[in-house]
């Protein structure tokens, strides 16, 4: 009953959704052709999911369209897949090209960041290759609120035997 009447883009579409999908789709229902699409949806929970999408005309005998035919499948696993491979070749590559360390720190933290949609990632050493642990390099998404944290994680340093928080 919660989504009689609205079209499924209303509800189930995502914000990162890609827009080109959208028009694409749209386009090919006024032309009255097929089409497949993959793109990123809602679950009713709230929870995101990759689906491909192959959509059919369906005609009746006087060539008419009456309808169009979907069908769809989570793909969700596949695209986590596909990503976290992307990922690793760039890792690769950060750490084959860096001259330093503190050079891959910066560019590894940043490209995890943004590659797994983290708001905040840290790369963490150990200080002269003692008994403590220091944040060697942090970045963060600046459209998220959490330049107080990452500035304190940047001076954070523990030492052996003490508990990181939450634990």
């Amino acid at each position: 009953e919660e989504v009689i009447g609205r079209q499924p883009g209303d509800f189930l579409r995502c914000p990162e959704a890609d827009p080109g999908a959208d028009n694409f789709m749209n386009q090919c229902l006024q032309q009255q052709r097929g089409f497949r699409v993959e793109m990123l949806n809602y679950h009713r929970s709230g929870r995101k999911y990759w689906i491909s999408m192959e959509v059919q005309p369906v005609f009746n005998d006087a060539g008419i369209l009456t309808n169009f035919m979907a069908i769809e499948a989570d793909i969700t696993e596949r695209v986590r897949n596909d990503q976290r491979r992307t990922l690793q070749l760039a890792a690769s590559r950060i750490l084959a090209d860096a001259r330093s360390v503190e050079e891959a720190a910066s560019r590894l933290v940043r490209r995890l960041c943004q590659g797994l949609g983290w708001a905040v990632s840290g790369f963490w050493t150990l200080k002269d290759d003692g008994p403590s642990l220091h944040c060697l390099d942090v970045w963060f998404d600046p459209s998220k609120p959490v330049t107080e944290f990452a500035a304190q994680t940047r001076h954070r340093t523990f030492t052996r035997g003490q508990s990181l928080v939450g634990r």
